[in-house]
């Protein structure tokens, strides 16, 4: 018995000139349909690192840039006066290069241009823009958490911004900072003092200071940005210091798990924070001192826990107050037994444990 997660994270933007972060990189990219700008965000401010140029005949229909957070990669596409084409910016596993790797195009190829070097690509062909050429390793996605909350619309990103709501947006994020490289915090002020606001507020559930946050802190395609650039008067005071947007987006995340689950000292927190619209949702794959979970919630009840233990350990595990007593049982077994919520419970390593059966 396994909890799964059917729904695949692909944000998408129509506009020309839509920036973004390439996964498991600090490069920040801006796209239009015959021109990239990359800056990398590992300081405070953009630096622009390089500038490709694409020979497409416009004008370009269609014209779509995905952040694939399956794959780890940005995928682009349009119809150009020569047909269909479609191409992937592919981070190296170390976080340095960049791969341009050209999917589709017309049977006369593409050219890019970057600086004074020129590359004339045919269809499943691919040139290094940022870093050496061999080898490569292309970006893989670690073994990260997922989470769903339940909503099946369509990742437009313009869209999402306009609905405000935060069970399209929490997945995105959640996941885009798990595939970021760790940064430091250098700074104070600006949307640092916004996100602790949030921080603070995690037990009072006060959504409306997420949705501010979130939509501010956050331009383009889930760009981080440390100041309030676009004069929004969100904030009380301008960011001092040094460091990266990049943390920003990675502290948020991790401030996003803690609203499904907390552990420390042997007590784990099941839905301690949980929004009163995040009526159903699965979080599959968190990692924790003590072991693996995977949860699985529905009318703001929690229905499944499966706890994949690593190590003997006591453990108290604290259910929503509406929760009282519990089944557990080893998945491979077909009986369980009866628990109270919050006494602790004794578990073996290398076990795979079942909480099912919810009672009020």
């Amino acid at each position: 018995m396994n909890i799964k997660i059917a729904e695949r994270l692909r944000p998408f933007s129509h506009l020309p000139g839509t920036s973004t972060l390439l996964p498991g990189s600090g490069y920040h990219i801006q796209i239009f349909p015959c021109f990239i700008r990359i800056f990398s965000l590992l300081g405070k401010q953009p630096i622009l690192v390089a500038e490709v140029s694409l020979k497409i005949k416009g004008p370009i229909e269609q014209f779509t840039v995905f952040n694939d957070l399956e794959k780890g990669r940005l995928s682009v596409t349009g119809q150009s006066i020569d047909g269909w084409f479609n191409y992937h910016l592919i981070g190296e596993n170390n976080g340095d290069g960049i791969c341009f790797f050209l999917d589709r195009c017309s049977s006369s190829g593409l050219i890019i241009r970057e600086g004074c070097r020129e590359f004339s690509l045919k269809a499943k062909e691919s040139c290094m823009i940022i870093g050496s050429k061999d080898p490569f390793k292309p970006y893989e996605i670690p073994s990260i958490d997922r989470l769903s909350l339940g909503s099946h619309k369509k990742q437009d990103w313009e869209m999402i911004k306009r609905r405000k709501d935060l069970t399209e947006i929490f997945p995105l994020i959640h996941r885009l900072g798990q595939l970021l490289p760790k940064t430091e915090s250098a700074g104070e002020g600006g949307f640092l003092d916004l996100m602790e606001r949030v921080k603070e507020s995690l037990i009072l559930k006060r959504e409306s200071l997420w949705r501010t946050f979130l939509l501010s802190a956050f331009q383009d395609l889930l760009v981080p940005q440390l100041d309030d650039l676009h004069y929004q008067g969100v904030l009380e005071r301008p960011f001092k210091g040094e460091g990266s947007p990049l943390f920003l987006l990675i502290e948020t995340a991790k401030l996003i798990g803690k609203l499904f689950i907390e552990s420390s000292d042997h007590h784990i927190k099941i839905l301690p924070n949980l929004f009163p619209s995040f009526h159903s949702g699965r979080l599959i794959n968190v990692k924790c001192e003590y072991g693996t979970f995977c949860l699985e919630w529905t009318k703001k009840t929690i229905r499944r826990l499966i706890f994949n233990c690593h190590a003997d350990n006591e453990i108290c595990f604290h259910f929503p107050s509406n929760v009282k007593t519990f089944r557990l049982r080893e998945l491979k077994e077909k009986k369980g037994i009866i628990c109270n919520c919050n006494q602790p419970l004794s578990f073996n390593s290398e076990r795979i444990y079942l909480f099912d059966n919810f009672k009020q």
